[in-house]
């Protein structure tokens, strides 16, 4: 019996400890799992011509940031994503993408469309690890 109290205590210790490596958010619409570490600094939401852009910026006591954008289309308005020559395709868990190094501040940004191109994602980090663990 007190294998049995000690292995379902492990248990919840183990999953408890999973829930709090990520803290889930909804940013227009689709979910992210922000890293463990990381709080909310700024956030918005602002109509625009065809949509409505929301944006939300999360920081770490390091100085890490990851800024999310996230560009909603109504139902009759498709984006075509036409990235420069400074992305590079990428697929990250499973999403299909474009990735650039921005060559001043050298922050990672990863951008993909979803939903038949009607939201369109970018995520920008300190570094690639975050952008990833935002999208498990």
């Amino acid at each position: 019996m007190r294998k049995l109290f000690i292995l379902c205590l492990f248990l919840v210790v183990a999953v408890a400890s999973i829930g709090m490596a990520f803290a889930a958010d909804n940013i227009g619409g689709h979910n992210f799992n922000i890293p463990n570490g990381f709080h909310e600094e700024s956030s918005n939401a602002t109509p625009v011509s065809l949509g409505t852009q929301f944006n939300k910026v999360f920081k770490n006591d390091k100085g890490d940031i990851i800024n999310i954008t996230v560009f909603t289309t109504g139902k009759d308005t498709n984006f075509t994503v036409n990235p420069d020559s400074s992305y590079q395709n990428k697929t990250i868990n499973g999403i299909n993408g474009f990735i650039s190094n921005n060559t001043v501040t050298h922050i990672p940004t990863f951008s993909f469309a979803e939903d038949n191109n009607q939201r369109f994602v970018s995520i920008a980090a300190t570094n690639e690890n975050d952008i990833e663990a935002c999208l498990k």
